[in-house]
């Protein structure tokens, strides 16, 4: 019995029964996994129950829309795997919202998981490091003086500064960086002597937060400051937050040397598939 809801209509015991799934799914595997984040009203859950009557989540499919693409997570109880359950979650996903680009983040160590998006011929496109680092352990990097950070929101210099870097329109970019703000990121501008070299996004929780998109502008870059401006930026979160979390591609071998470097560990990895 396949069961559907928008996040936002969740009732308290559903919510306890997904969180126990977690839990158990954490137990079997020994993975780094977190509760799906439900705060968003358009997020899609779908759960599988044995029967209408039965109250024992066996499986759920969480499923984050976006403009272009959907990434989907999943859960199925360790006792009840390789009986259809997933599949059957994703072909009610499919008759709901037809067959638009859906992207996996399976963790790199969950067998289960890449057997099962084998299956569905899944495309792979990349592995991810998350990466971890206690800002009271962290190696302290050194910075010039002339370095400082500021938030800003200015969409048209901060969209200039991130195409520039990562290789997309200024468009795509502007719209990247509106949504981020919008979902309550915080975009930090770095700046050398005044002169605008790069920037950072984060969102912070009680005691963590976490950056992404940090880049330098291909202009200044190979100058040390992509290194410079991780160590200020570190030593300013240090003041309101005890660690910091962050992503980077494997390929990426330059950015997570330095991370690396700047005292963060991998603590999971995340593997890219498109269906």
């Amino acid at each position: 019995m396949i069961r559907f809801r928008f996040a936002n209509t969740l009732k308290e015991k559903h919510l306890e029964d997904i969180s126990r799934l977690v839990d158990a799914c954490i137990a079997y595997e020994g993975l780094t996994l977190s509760m799906p984040d439900l705060s968003d009203e358009g997020v899609q859950v779908y759960s599988f129950y044995p029967t209408k009557k039965e109250e024992n989540l066996l499986g759920v499919l969480v499923a984050y829309p976006f403009e272009e693409y959907t990434e989907i997570t999943a859960f199925t109880h360790p006792d009840c795997r390789c009986q259809g359950i997933f599949t059957s979650l994703f072909q009610r996903y499919l008759e709901k919202n037809g067959d638009g680009p859906v992207c996996f983040y399976p963790d790199g160590c969950s067998y289960d998981a890449l057997a099962t998006l084998e299956v569905l011929e899944c495309e792979y496109n990349g592995t991810e490091q998350l990466m971890h680092c206690d800002l009271n352990r962290r190696t302290k990097l050194s910075y010039p003086a002339s370095l400082s950070l500021e938030e800003s929101d200015d969409l048209s210099l901060l969209s200039k500064i991130h195409s520039d870097a990562f290789g997309q329109t200024q468009t795509d970019s502007r719209l990247y960086l509106e949504n981020a703000l919008a979902d309550g990121a915080v975009c930090w501008l770095i700046k050398d002597q005044e002169t605008p070299v790069g920037l950072c996004l984060g969102t912070g929780s009680e005691d963590t937060v976490y950056l992404f998109g940090l880049c330098i502008a291909p202009a200044h870059q190979r100058k040390g400051l992509g290194t410079a401006a991780l160590g200020l930026l570190l030593d300013c979160l240090a003041e309101s937050y005890q660690s910091v979390s962050i992503q980077v591609t494997e390929e990426n071998t330059a950015a997570y040397r330095l991370y690396c470097k700047a005292g963060f560990t991998s603590v999971q990895e995340l593997q890219e598939f498109w269906y």
